[in-house]
């Protein structure tokens, strides 16, 4: 799979993952056919050959903040550049064209583990958060440790595949809330375990405060599932969080990215 990070509503920035089966240090090569995966160079190329364009990423040493970031914001024109390819279908092209850059950001700035679990957030409009949902913790939650010591947010995290609890940082104690549970679609059928995002919107947090801008983040990591649940949330749902950011998997599925662009 090919794995991309994006900030939806207002901001959306991509980030690289470390792991090679998901990684933005891998090129994402954008053909007639399926998307697919290669290693390679460190600077957007174009081939006059058959269809295709080819969106190399940064290399695996990128050493400083700046330098993701900078290879983050960057990856915004790839997706626009790869969407012009000759011979790609509609459906892929309107999902690459929404996956890119909506409003310039001014203050990026990265929070979580080193490389997995490490995500950009667009602070420009970020003066306070009061909630933050993290879906797909997987026993470490930097990301969410990292907004609660900044903006004393409240942290409610789920995943029903691995009940390890992350370990909280230095002054998170009493704003941590795990459930072992994982999310499913509006319109997916029901099992244990398995809840909606309307359904955590009533009954984990507080509307009241989710009401006003800058409140509510949300940060998703749930290995494909992202879809359905994208999908079949309503946008009055939706419209709540401030900023999601989002890893994006199994884009080489390309039957699907009539879905994946409604996502």
């Amino acid at each position: 799979s090919a794995s991309i990070s994006a900030l939806s509503q207002r901001h959306r920035l991509a980030r690289r993952r470390a792991e090679p089966t998901a990684s933005l240090r891998h090129d994402v090569k954008l053909q007639a056919g399926p998307v697919t995966q290669a290693h390679g160079g460190s600077a957007t190329q174009v081939h006059e050959g058959p269809q295709q364009a080819v969106m190399p990423h940064e290399g695996p040493a990128m050493q400083t903040q700046s330098e993701e970031v900078a290879a983050s914001l960057a990856l915004s024109d790839r997706l626009l550049l790869a969407a012009k390819s000759p011979g790609i279908g509609d459906d892929t092209r309107e999902m690459l064209t929404a996956l890119a850059l909506c409003t310039p950001c001014h203050r990026p700035e990265r929070f979580g583990e080193p490389h997995d679990g490490g995500y950009l957030l667009c602070t420009d409009s970020l003066d306070s958060v009061s909630t933050v949902l993290s879906f797909g913790v997987n026993g470490f939650d930097g990301f969410g440790m990292d907004v609660v010591e900044k903006w004393g947010a409240q942290l409610h995290e789920y995943d029903c595949t691995n009940d390890k609890r992350p370990a909280a940082c230095e002054g998170c104690k009493g704003r941590i809330t795990f459930h072992d549970q994982c999310l499913r679609g509006q319109q997916e059928a029901a099992k244990d375990d398995y809840v909606t995002l309307d359904d955590i919107m009533q009954h984990d947090v507080d509307t009241t405060q989710s009401q006003h801008p800058g409140k509510l983040l949300m940060k998703m990591d749930i290995e494909g599932s992202e879809w359905p649940v994208l999908s079949q949330t309503s946008s009055d749902v939706l419209s709540h969080f401030e900023q999601a950011v989002v890893e994006f998997h199994w884009l080489d599925q390309v039957d699907k990215h009539h879905i994946y662009h409604k996502a």
